[in-house]
């Protein structure tokens, strides 16, 4: 499957690079994001549409790409584009899944004292490895 999954941390924008990935958004989308009054909120949305941003162009998506963005009848972001997208946030990290052969789901989560060692039924080694003994994070993506 066609599948771009990108991560970041989370983390508090300079008000000069908030005020620059603003001007980048669709007018709709930067008057949303700007009456939000948590800058938190706001700088997790402006790093994942950067993500998503970026997971579009590796799939040749250049351009005005985040112009089409609506929300479904059940709230859900979307884009006019043949690809589907999930995002997630947790503290600390911000994560955008992106797939060009189907619907796709990401989630990220904080839960803890938790390690990715500490789920040997569900994840093989490869998988503990890959997502690293950080005690505060587990990623999971879905199809």
């Amino acid at each position: 499957m066609p599948l771009s999954v990108l991560i970041a941390d989370d983390s508090v924008l300079p008000m000069a690079l908030e005020a620059a990935w603003m001007d980048e958004l669709p007018l709709a989308r930067r008057t949303q994001i700007a009456r939000w009054p948590s800058a938190r909120s706001r700088h997790r949305s402006l790093i994942a549409s950067r993500l998503l941003r970026e997971g579009l162009r590796q799939f040749g998506h250049r351009g005005a790409v985040l112009s089409s963005l609506h929300y479904t009848a059940h709230g859900r972001p979307a884009l006019d584009l043949p690809v589907d997208f999930s995002i997630s946030h947790c503290e600390g990290r911000v994560v955008c899944a992106v797939s060009t052969d189907g619907p796709i789901g990401v989630d990220v989560e904080a839960i803890g004292a938790l390690t990715a060692e500490d789920f040997p039924r569900y994840l093989n080694e490869g998988e503990r490895a890959w997502a690293g003994r950080d005690p505060r994070r587990f990623l999971s993506v879905w199809t």
